[in-house]
C-alpha cells in the first residue's frame, strides 16, 4: 500500500506508479479486534494505492537504468572488505572497487561487512493472493485485525480482480503464521477461499538510534531499520532514506571526504527522534488494542485528525507516553487525544 505522502514523494522523483501498476485505490478502513470492538471510516488523508511489489520494484529498477545506473544481473556480491582507498566488493566473478558502498539488501544480512551494525530481522510478513471468485469484499475497503498477533496485525484488501490477505509482525516470529492467517480469513467469511500464490519474508528490526558503521558505508531501507514501529511497513521510509543517502553521498564525494554516513546521521537526527516516539506509541497501542479501537470508534473525528497528522508531525502531537499510566498524551498543534 502506497500512502498519499509517498505518492507525492515518488511524483517529485518522477517515479510514481503508472496506472498499469495500480491494482486498486482504497478509500475506507475497518479495524477489528477478535470478540471485541470494531471501528470503520474514511482513510485520511487520502486513498491508499495498492500495487504488486515485484512489478513496482521492477519499474524502479528500469527508471534507475534510464537515469544512468549500470545494472549487473548475473553478478552476486559475497563480501564487502575495507581497503586503503575505500571498499572492495567481492563476488563470484571478481571484485569491484568503490569509494562508497550503499547497502540496500532488505532485511536479510546477505553480505559480510566488517565493523557493521545491521538491524537483525525480528519479524515476519506473509501474503496470500486469493482467487477472484471469492472477491466479496466491498471494493474500496481494507480490513485490519489487531489483538490476535501480538506486535502485528492481519489484513485483507481488494487487489485487482481478486483479494490479497496477509499478516505482518514487527517483533516476534509467530509460530504457525499460516494457521493464524487462515483463522482470520474464516472470521472474515472467506474460510474456503482458494489460494493462488503465497509469499513470505522477514521483517527488519526497528532502530531507534542510527547505526555506527565505518566511513564510506551507507544503509537505506530495511538495512537502516527505519520501518514504521506500529505497522512494520517501510516503503515510504525506504524512499526517504534513499533520497537522503544520495544527497549525503554526493556531498561526501564532492568534498573528497568519504563519510556520508556521518553526514546522513547529522541530517536525520529528527528522524531517529520520531522513531523513538513512534516505538513508544506502538508499545502502548499493541498492549491495549481493544481499548485503542474502542476509543477510535467512539471518537472518529479526532482519530482521523490524528491519522492525518501522525506521520507528518508526530513529535508535535505526541509529547510523551507514560507507560505506567498507559496514557497517550497529545498537545499542539492539533490538540488531538485518542485514549487516556
Amino acid at each position: 500500500m502506497i500512502t498519499p505522502r509517498l505518492l507525492e514523494r515518488l511524483a517529485r522523483l518522477e517515479l510514481a506508479p503508472t496506472e498499469a501498476l495500480v491494482l486498486n485505490r482504497l478509500t475506507r478502513f475497518s479495524i477489528t479486534v477478535p470478540g471485541g470492538p470494531a471501528a470503520e471510516g474514511e482513510i485520511a488523508p487520502g486513498p491508499l494505492t495498492v500495487v504488486r511489489r515485484d512489478r513496482f520494484d521492477q519499474a524502479l529498477v528500469e527508471a534507475a537504468v534510464r537515469a544512468g545506473a549500470h545494472l549487473e544481473l548475473d553478478w552476486k556480491a559475497g563480501a564487502v572488505e575495507r581497503t586503503e582507498a575505500g571498499w572492495c566488493v567481492r563476488g563470484e566473478r571478481g571484485a569491484l572497487e568503490a569509494r562508497v558502498v550503499v547497502l540496500a539488501t532488505g532485511p536479510r544480512e546477505t553480505l559480510a561487512v566488517p565493523e557493521a551494525t545491521a538491524a537483525p530481522p525480528t519479524g515476519l510478513g506473509l501474503t496470500l493472493d486469493l482467487e477472484p471468485s471469492r472477491a466479496t469484499l466491498e471494493g474500496k475497503t481494507v480490513v485490519l485485525e489487531v489483538g490476535s498477533l501480538g506486535r502485528g496485525f492481519l489484513w485483507l484488501m481488494p487487489a485487482g480482480s481478486g483479494l490479497g490477505a496477509g499478516l505482518i509482525s514487527t517483533e516476534v516470529r509467530h509460530p504457525e503464521p499460516r494457521r493464524r492467517l487462515h483463522g482470520f480469513l474464516e472470521r472474515c467469511g472467506l474460510g474456503g477461499a482458494g489460494v493462488l500464490a503465497s509469499r513470505s519474508d522477514l521483517v527488519a528490526g526497528i532502530r531507534t538510534h542510527p547505526p555506527r558503521d565505518p566511513p564510506g558505508l551507507v544503509r537505506v531501507g530495511d538495512q537502516l531499520g527505519v520501518g514504521d514501529p506500529l505497522t512494520g511497513l517501510g516503503l515510504d521510509a525506504a524512499v526517504r532514506s534513499a533520497v537522503r543517502a544520495a544527497d549525503a553521498v554526493s556531498r561526501s564525494l564532492r568534498r573528497r571526504r568519504c563519510d556520508p554516513a556521518r553526514d546522513l546521521e547529522r541530517e536525520a537526527r529528527g528522524w531517529w527522534r520520531d522513531q523513538r516516539i513512534a516505538a513508544q506509541v506502538a508499545s502502548v497501542l499493541h498492549r491495549s488494542p481493544a481499548r485503542f479501537v474502542a476509543a477510535f470508534a467512539s471518537q472518529p473525528a479526532r482519530a482521523h485528525e490524528l491519522a492525518r497528522h501522525a506521520h507528518a508531525a508526530l513529535p508535535g502531537i505526541v509529547r510523551g507516553v507514560d507507560d505506567q499510566r498507559h496514557g497517550l498524551v497529545s498537545a499542539e498543534p492539533s490538540g488531538v487525544g485518542v485514549c487516556q
